[in-house]
C-alpha cells in the first residue's frame, strides 16, 4: 500500500516508477533463457551437490 500510496501523492515518483517497472520487464523479456537446471534427481542421504560456473566446494569439520 505505500508505493501505491506514493505513486497516487505524486506524478514523478509514478512516472520513474513506469520506466522503471517497463525497463525489467523488457529485461527479463530479452534475458537469455536459463540453461542449468536439476530435475528429476533422488538423492538418499547425505550428498554434495555443485552447480554453476566454477562452484566450490569447502568443507570445514570441528570448530
Amino acid at each position: 500500500m505505500a508505493i501505491e500510496d506514493a505513486v497516487a501523492g505524486d506524478e514523478a515518483f509514478a512516472a520513474v516508477l513506469q520506466e522503471a517497472v517497463a525497463a525489467v520487464l523488457v529485461a527479463t523479456e530479452q534475458a537469455p533463457a536459463p540453461t542449468r537446471a536439476v530435475y528429476g534427481n533422488v538423492f538418499h542421504g547425505p550428498i554434495a551437490f555443485q552447480v554453476g560456473n566454477h562452484a566450490t566446494q569447502t568443507n570445514t569439520f570441528g570448530s
